[in-house]
Parts: structure tokens; C-alpha cells; sequence
């Protein structure tokens, strides 16, 4: 795909560190945050780190903190986050205390830092991916039929919040222009949701996992998981021929280059993934 690795890795930013602590030190049952709150700032440096503002890039590390600890199904039930996006269309939500107060003001703050376009398309994709954990957690077991790829598909996309970390890129001080980039989000989706599921492969199959992507399209399409994993990969790499093309050269194309880059070393350099045992640099 024409990436380099990041040879010194992921950077750790301090003045990034103390923003989002300033913000969320305040916050009641911030417990639930902590933990995940440095592995948020770690990927918004590395993948977000061509946005100048730190305030923007603030607001994209709390929103990934808020992804983060939803995915865990015992803390998206303790925060009722069910309910969240119906209390957001009533309004409710803006009288109430909590964490999800917080994190319905993240969401409004994206207007600051994104066009109408791109701040409409991150706050779809947070409620998007609320709905994609209650059909993960209420239906875990979905089993994947031979017609039903573009339901494991459409279900990738929410849980991925693909359509946010897109928009993510291309910050409106910069970009004030939606039309230098919209026709890249599509194929920048697809790399998002598939490079995370490339790079988780290797750990969830240590882990006899077989809930995820890669074995749902198996299932369904018929062939085996090696040859489900190289077709994935394949589909990544004409995605990102195809953004290239889209975008050509210039500020937008370097920041989608940055991003990308960025975005797997974050996978490369987490301990999550334990990617170090296969790869040697």
C-alpha cells in the first residue's frame, strides 16, 4: 500500500495529556474513563497528529475514550447507554448529570472544530455506534447466512464508528471545504473497519475468536478464513489506490497519508494486538 511504519513509534503528547485531563477531571464517575483515557490520547496522536489545534485534537481523544468504554457491554449497561439516543433527540439528556452528558457535549462541540457536513456525520456515526452495540450485545450470536454480507457489512460500519474517524482527518481550520475530500470517505471507511480487523486478527485467533468480520464473511461467502483474511487485505489496498486517485496531491491527500500511516502504527505499536511477536523491523 505504499506505507511506511513509524519507526519511532507512537509519541506521547503532555500538553494533549493535560487538555483532556482539564476537561474530564471534573466529570462525576470518571472511573469509568480512566482507563481508557491514555489509550485514546495515544491514538488520536498518532493517527491525528497533522491537526494542529489541541483543541481538536482534545475533542477526538475524549469522543475515543467515550468508544472505548462503551464497547465494554458491562459499562454500556451501567451508563444505560441504550437510552442515549433517544434522551438526545427529547433533549433530556442536556438536563441530566453523568458521564453521557459529557459525552452528548462532545458531540456538540464537533461543531467547533468540523464543517456542518463533516460535525453532522460525526454525531450520526456516535448514535450509529450505540446501535451497533445493542445488536451486539442483545444479538452476540447473529449467525451470518449466505445472503447476508451486506448485514455483516452494515454492522462492521456502525461498531467501526468508521464514518467519525474519517471525518476526523480533515479538521475544518484546514479544510474548510467539504468537496476537497467527501468523495474519499466511502474507501476511508472501508480502511478504517478493515485495518482494524487485519490488525486484530492474529490476536483473536491466539484467542479462539470467531465472533468478528473475517469469520462472519468466511461463513458466508464460502471460503476459507487464510483466503477471507488475503481477500480483506486485497480489498484495503484497492481502497486506498482508489483515495489516492480521489484526492490527488495536496494538503487534504497529506493528511489522509498521515492518518493512515498513523493508524497502523497505533495497531503495530499496542500490546493489544501483539503484533511484536510476528513482526521484526
Amino acid at each position: 500500500m505504499g506505507f511506511h511504519y513509524l519507526e519511532s513509534g507512537v509519541i506521547w503528547d503532555r500538553a494533549l495529556e493535560f487538555q483532556v485531563q482539564s476537561i474530564t477531571r471534573s466529570w462525576d464517575n470518571d472511573a469509568f474513563l480512566r482507563p481508557f483515557i491514555s489509550t485514546a490520547i495515544t491514538g488520536t496522536v498518532t493517527a491525528y497528529g497533522h491537526i494542529s489545534s489541541l483543541e481538536t485534537k482534545a475533542q477526538i481523544a475524549i469522543f475515543t475514550t467515550f468508544v472505548l468504554a462503551m464497547d465494554d457491554p458491562d459499562i454500556f449497561k451501567s451508563l444505560a447507554c441504550r437510552d442515549f439516543p433517544r434522551r438526545m433527540c427529547t433533549g433530556s439528556i442536556q438536563l441530566e448529570d453523568g458521564l453521557l452528558r459529557e459525552f452528548a457535549r462532545v458531540l456538540e462541540n464537533m461543531w467547533n472544530h468540523y464543517t456542518d457536513f463533516a460535525a453532522n456525520t460525526i454525531y450520526s456515526s456516535g448514535l450509529r455506534f450505540i446501535n451497533g452495540c445493542i445488536l451486539e450485545n442483545d444479538h452476540p450470536d447473529s449467525a451470518a447466512g449466505r445472503n447476508t454480507l451486506p448485514f455483516v457489512e452494515y454492522k462492521r460500519i456502525m461498531s467501526a464508528t468508521a464514518e467519525a474517524y474519517t471525518c476526523f482527518i480533515w479538521d475544518k481550520t484546514t479544510f474548510p471545504n467539504v468537496t476537497e475530500y467527501m468523495k474519499a470517505i466511502p474507501d476511508t471507511m472501508l480502511f478504517v473497519s478493515y485495518v482494524n480487523d487485519i490488525m486484530s486478527f492474529y490476536k483473536e485467533e491466539l484467542a479462539g475468536e470467531a465472533n468478528n468480520y473475517i469469520h462472519e464473511r468466511a461463513t458466508i461467502t464460502g471460503g476459507s478464513v487464510s483466503e477471507t483474511l488475503y481477500r480483506v487485505i486485497d480489498d484495503t489496498v484497492v481502497a486506498v489506490e482508489r483515495v489516492r486517485r480521489i484526492l490527488g496531491e495536496g494538503a487534504a491527500r497529506a493528511a489522509w497519508e498521515s492518518f493512515a500511516t498513523g493508524y497502523i502504527t497505533v495497531h503495530i505499536e499496542n500490546p493489544r494486538y501483539r503484533l511484536g511477536e510476528i513482526l521484526r523491523f
